[in-house]
């Protein structure tokens, strides 16, 4: 949550707020989306396979593909 924070500059307490107000779809643009991929590549290390655009849809669905990752080890 404070990764997607600090890349949109608000407020983590509040972007969650927004989160759960909007419910499983995830309301943001795909230029913001990317350009958060990229930094959750960049400084956790994961790699998030292009085939993962789908999960890019759902706050949860999303969650659960980063945390799969990170604990799989995936790497670029």
């Amino acid at each position: 949550m404070k990764l997607l924070a600090q890349e949109l500059e608000t407020d983590p307490e509040l972007l969650r707020e927004e989160l759960l107000a909007e419910g499983a779809e995830m309301p943001y643009s795909s230029i913001v989306l990317v350009q958060f991929v990229v930094e959750l590549e960049r400084r956790y290390g994961v790699r998030v396979p292009d085939t993962a655009a789908p999960a890019l849809r759902s706050v949860s669905t999303f969650a659960e593909l980063i945390l799969s990752l990170a604990t799989s080890g995936t790497t670029p």
